[in-house]
């Protein structure tokens, strides 16, 4: 992290405290109605329904520019765990994201009159802490820089305040969707898929599944003449590969390794899932399968299942129904992309075809 001198440090935070009448020198939920408004009326966000505001506090504004981070107005993003603001690093001015946690000061229970639940929330929290270690140890190990790898450039020592990570201008799920009609372009499997493909590769070869490859967690870069300048995977939900186990392959007499995963309990998202993985563990043919999906986002400038709820989503998924419906004029103009997108997706996890038994 970047030193920054103590005297500068509390001029910051005395400036983010006086931003509000807050005890505690959170950020007014007034001052962007629009973002309030936004925020809480996100269908099933249990945050919102909780009345928790994505603030920043004066502690976390004060460890931040510690380590010379300075937060600006506006937000980049935000989510039921987090939030990402824009921000600026002290030292020479250069623009990055700070991903603010929500419940870093939340108590331990909403409920404490109903039976475990407070038992229930502390073995969440933990849990919490224990994958926060986890993605900060393989997202920054020094192992682990690839170019087309988010970096993270900082983070707190205290699990769950904030992270700091590269500033991009947009995820590729918000770009599709704010380029109306969509075209599809030879630029966009060159200089978006890719690089994202050679992310992917790089993790594999240390042994790491990412489990949650989805267009929200590629994050683009536009260039000057508003093509595409650089694309790289972010998201933290990965497991790795920490054992392989040597077994008598039956009625061979021989030997089989097979490999076992640490991992969270999370799911990565729904619409973009191998099929295999509603009831088997994550692999790294997963991984491939979600690039496919991607691909077809590419092709079709659509979103998955056409952004269906997770129940109808699972239901397509179990029932050998894909992601994308390629039309002739797509498989005319990309015949080897859409072949490419059909040899991933139509196969099932034992390795056949869809519809073969």
């Amino acid at each position: 992290m970047v030193e920054l001198d103590s005297e500068l440090a509390a001029r910051i935070e005395a400036a983010w405290r006086a931003r509000s009448s807050q005890p505690n020198g959170a950020e007014c939920p007034h001052t962007d109605e629009g973002w309030d408004r936004n925020f809480r009326g996100r269908d099933g966000d249990v945050l919102a329904t909780r009345g928790y505001y994505p603030r920043v506090s004066g502690e976390t504004a004060a460890t931040l520019a510690s380590a010379g981070i300075q937060l600006e107005a506006g937000v980049l993003g935000y989510g039921k765990r987090c939030t990402t603001k824009p921000a600026r690093l002290l030292r020479d001015g250069s623009s990055v994201a700070v991903k603010i946690y929500h419940d870093v000061h939340r108590p331990v229970a909403d409920h404490p009159h109903e039976e475990g639940a407070p038992s229930r929330e502390i073995e969440a929290r933990h849990e919490e802490i224990a994958e926060y270690a986890r993605e900060m140890n393989i997202q920054a190990g020094r192992d682990m820089h690839h170019p087309n790898l988010l970096r993270i450039l900082a983070w707190s020592a205290r699990p769950r305040d904030w992270l700091c990570c590269e500033r991009f201008d947009c995820t590729l799920w918000q770009h599709v969707r704010s380029t109306q009609p969509w075209r599809t372009r030879a630029s966009q499997f060159f200089r978006i898929l890719a690089p994202i493909t050679c992310a992917v590769k790089f993790l594999h070869s240390k042994g790491n599944v990412h489990k949650d490859i989805n267009s929200h967690h590629v994050l683009i870069r536009l260039g000057a003449d508003g093509d595409y300048a650089a694309a790289v995977l972010s998201g933290h939900k990965m497991c790795k590969a920490v054992s392989s186990e040597r077994q008598g392959a039956s009625g061979m007499g021989g030997n089989m390794t097979r490999s076992s995963t640490q991992s969270s309990s999370r799911r990565g998202n729904i619409s973009w899932m191998d099929p295999a993985c509603l009831d088997k563990p994550y692999t790294q043919s997963c991984d491939v399968y979600s690039l496919a999906v991607i691909l077809g986002e590419l092709l079709t400038g659509e979103e998955p299942y056409n952004g269906e709820p997770v129940g109808a989503v699972v239901l397509k998924k179990m029932s050998g129904i894909l992601p994308f419906h390629l039309t002739s004029e797509t498989r005319t103009a990309w015949p080897k992309t859409c072949e490419l997108y059909d040899h991933v997706t139509h196969r099932r996890s034992d390795g056949t075809p869809n519809g073969t038994r």
